[in-house]
């Protein structure tokens, strides 16, 4: 069987069709543009030096960290317009460039919604520190809600926060879960949104074959614009405690 070697022939005419590529990829929003480089008026307000962290250590990660996401969203919205462009004239060697390309999107999107969750869970226990320092005057020995899953099986804690976006925190708690723990995710990687980049999650619950099987599907540019409202909400509440 003959094999094809992807030249740097092959390398110019992809940069040829990358750069006809018009669709702009969403962008998670922490009030900083990516493309800036970090400044002080990105740090939302000032933290106090706690016991437990440096709470403005943390929020620096914070944004460092979703400024890579936003990374890795636009190669993930570059890859898909690639997929669905004609890379090469020959029908083999075309799905041969492409095929890494599908790989990526599985990776890269888990990559994305890890690192949205943690995020997410970082700002809700950030929150219940300073809480409970302007409540007790004193800082936590111990973060009782530290996570989404926490937030949304609380009653008392930034509960208007969690009543307005409860969507939205369920389908990424249940997304994230399902990367880490189901074994039947595998099942479709090779799973691509026709028009749009998907998020897709399969398994069963706590990977028991007698539980219901749970397939969902979300496109991720609607899934950062609910994101982004929700955080607009977190940093408002940061800011006022």
């Amino acid at each position: 069987m003959e094999s094809i070697v992807i030249n740097r022939r092959n390398c110019s005419n992809l940069q040829d069709v990358s750069s006809n590529i018009m669709r702009t990829p969403p962008e998670i929003d922490l009030q900083k543009k990516s493309e800036y480089s970090l400044h002080r008026d990105n740090i939302i307000r000032e933290f106090p030096n706690t016991e437990f962290s440096n709470l403005t250590l943390k929020w620096v990660e914070i944004i460092q960290r979703i400024d890579n996401v936003n990374l890795l969203i636009k190669e993930l919205f570059h890859d898909f317009d690639l997929i669905n462009t004609k890379m090469s004239d020959n029908v083999i060697e075309d799905s041969v460039l492409k095929t890494p390309l599908f790989y990526r999107q599985k990776f890269l999107t888990e990559q994305i919604f890890y690192w949205i969750r943690k995020t997410l869970d970082e700002m809700i226990a950030m929150i219940y520190v300073l809480e409970y320092l302007k409540k007790t005057n004193k800082y936590p020995t111990n973060i009782k809600i530290e996570s989404i899953g926490h937030l949304i099986g609380s009653k008392e804690f930034i509960v208007d926060i969690k009543d307005k976006h409860l969507n939205i925190l369920k389908i990424i708690n249940n997304i994230s879960n399902t990367f880490k723990h189901s074994f039947l995710n595998s099942e479709i990687h090779n799973h691509l949104g026709e028009l749009d980049p998907l998020v897709f999650s399969y398994g069963f619950k706590n990977n028991d074959m007698e539980k219901e099987m749970v397939f969902t599907a979300y496109k991720i540019e609607d899934v950062i614009v609910e994101l982004n409202k929700l955080i607009t909400d977190l940093i408002s509440h940061i800011k006022q405690i």
